[in-house]
C-alpha cells in the first residue's frame, strides 16, 4: 500500500504543490481538485478513470453498481 499512497500524493502534488498552505484553500478549491483526480486516466486501469472503474453500468439495465 505504500507505494499506492505515494503515487497518490505524486498526483495531490500536481494540482497542490509541497508548501501549499492549506489554510488559503476555499471551501471550492478541494472538490475541484478531488474531482480532477477522480476523472484522470491510469494506465493501470487500462487508460480509464478511477471514477470508471469504480462505477459500471450493469448490461441489462441502466443501474450503476460498483466493480473493478
Amino acid at each position: 500500500m505504500c507505494g499506492l499512497n505515494e503515487n497518490t500524493n505524486g498526483l495531490v502534488r500536481k494540482y497542490l504543490p509541497k508548501g501549499t498552505d492549506f489554510s488559503k484553500l476555499t471551501a471550492a478549491g478541494l472538490p475541484l481538485v478531488e474531482d480532477l483526480l477522480n476523472n484522470q486516466t491510469r494506465k493501470a486501469d487500462n487508460y480509464h478513470s478511477p471514477k470508471e472503474v469504480l462505477v459500471k453500468p450493469t448490461a441489462k439495465s441502466k443501474n450503476y453498481v460498483l466493480g473493478m
